[in-house]
């Protein structure tokens, strides 16, 4: 079963994220904070990340930066779901392996999960 941790301050959405990837099999961890985030990578190497950008103590960019430079996990596979206009060039350059536009479908989720 793949580990996904969901890092997302929206409760609603979170919850949805978890219960959706939940049903489908997954192994799901969540956070709502950079620090949260960072804490729980600090141990623990999920399968996968799905990332908000827009996170109460400072952004996605932020947590792609620790798992890519400052933790060297390139296997990790980022998922960045984000409801603002982004630069997607920008983060696939550090290091997010897909940028979806919230409101997420689970199936595009799902498609990038499994490139």
């Amino acid at each position: 079963m793949a580990s996904i941790f969901v890092i997302e301050d929206n409760r609603m959405l979170r919850t949805t994220y978890v219960a959706g990837l939940t049903g489908f099999g997954y192994q799901v961890t969540e956070a709502e904070t950079v620090q949260e985030a960072k804490d729980y990578l600090e141990g623990n190497e999920p399968d996968a990340i799905l990332l908000d950008m827009q996170l109460p103590d400072g952004t996605g960019e932020e947590v792609i930066h620790y798992v890519r430079q400052d933790l060297q996990r390139m296997a990790v596979k980022i998922v960045v779901a984000t409801g603002a206009e982004v630069d997607v060039d920008h983060l696939i350059a550090l290091g997010a392996d897909a940028v979806l536009q919230k409101p997420i479908e689970f199936s595009a989720l799902f498609s990038a999960l499994n490139k």
